[in-house]
């Protein structure tokens, strides 16, 4: 039996927020979208808040641009009333770009990676992946350090499994180093010159001797003096496309959260279209249902008598122990904001 033509279009919907969404960042800014076009109204944690939350208002809050929080307050709330809530996480097992990225092994340029969360890491292997994340970038104009999105839909890198022939434990389980066998590949060495790229013996030795290298396990004044630059901790030519992508200057990028992406689209699948093929299903689903059930509960607004509410955390993946994870103060803290500006000068029942 065939899907109806109502859940095939829910269902795209669904994918194309998927599609859009590779990292928390790109979560919250999706489901922001979503809401502003609703009609909710931003609000900030920095700013007073007195006269802004009122009966039939549809508000949303966001911290550190990776966690969400949206509510909306019954026509016929009055204080003491219920709140429902439903709570999902922005973040999916993913692999992160290192601080320090730069690598070369055996012809190949290679970029760093490390593991977040808990991932089905094998899953990874021969996938077309690209970047996506937050890029901290110089405003020329202002002087201010501003945060810009990023989402490369291309592929750069694969991380490739070795011919079967030239497994020597071909019978047994895909077992692997994470540290030293799971760094994608990203292009040949060339012979440009000034390439930034560390060998793979360079950076073990660097890992086993820590950052401090003088007499005592002390910093040198050099090693002291100098924090090194995008330029010199990433490889540039992959600097160079993050730049291009951004229209920036490679010099005013001064740092970046950037995580790897399968760029294979999600889809509907199936005999009868009854299957969604996608990653981050994990909990992207629950961020999108939340979201638009939300947004479809407006309509009812007027005759409400609660406060209807979602969270979207960040960093559910880690443990939540974030400030702006399902353990912080970030929940509260609007709750509380919340009640007070709805019980000013009112009594509860």
């Amino acid at each position: 039996m065939k899907m109806n033509s109502l859940g095939i279009k829910y269902a795209n919907d669904f994918i194309n927020f998927v599609n859009a969404s590779p990292t928390p960042y790109h979560v919250v800014d999706t489901v922001k979208k979503l809401l502003v076009e609703a009609g909710f109204k931003e609000l900030s944690e920095r700013r007073n808040w007195a006269g802004t939350v009122k009966k039939e208002g549809k508000y949303f809050v966001t911290r550190n641009a990776s966690s969400l929080i949206a509510f909306t307050v019954g026509g016929e709330y009055a204080p003491g009333n219920g709140i429902s809530m439903v709570g999902a996480h922005t973040d999916s097992p993913t692999l992160r770009i290192k601080p320090i990225s730069t690598s070369t092994k055996d012809g190949f340029y290679q970029v760093g990676v490390e593991t977040y969360g808990g991932g089905i890491w094998h899953t990874w292997f021969d996938r077309d992946l690209s970047i996506a994340g937050r890029v901290f970038v110089t405003d020329q104009t202002t002087g201010n350090v501003v945060s810009k999105l990023i989402k490369i839909d291309k592929p750069l890198l694969r991380i490739p499994t070795l011919a079967i022939h030239l497994t020597k434990d071909r019978y047994t389980k895909f077992e692997f180093n994470k540290e030293t066998q799971f760094r994608p590949i990203a292009g040949l060495i060339t012979n440009n010159k000034g390439e930034n790229a560390t060998s793979e013996k360079e950076e073990d030795e660097k890992s086993s001797s820590g950052c401090c290298s003088g007499e005592d396990n002390k910093l040198s004044t050099e090693e002291f003096n100098t924090i090194k630059t995008v330029i010199e901790r990433h490889n540039k030519q992959l600097i160079g496309m993050v730049a291009e992508q951004l229209a920036v200057d490679v010099k005013d990028i001064e740092d970046f959260e950037l995580v790897l992406y399968d760029t294979n689209k999600s889809c509907i699948g199936g005999l009868n279209d009854e299957f969604i093929f996608s990653p981050r299903l994990d909990n992207q689903v629950s961020c999108y249902c939340s979201t638009t059930g939300l947004i479809n509960s407006v309509g009812l607004l007027p005759k409400q008598t609660g406060i209807q509410l979602i969270s979207l955390f960040d960093h559910e993946e880690i443990g939540s122990l974030s400030a702006q994870g399902a353990d912080s103060s970030f929940l509260p803290n609007i709750l509380e904001r919340i009640c007070q500006e709805l019980t000013k000068g009112q009594s509860l029942k």
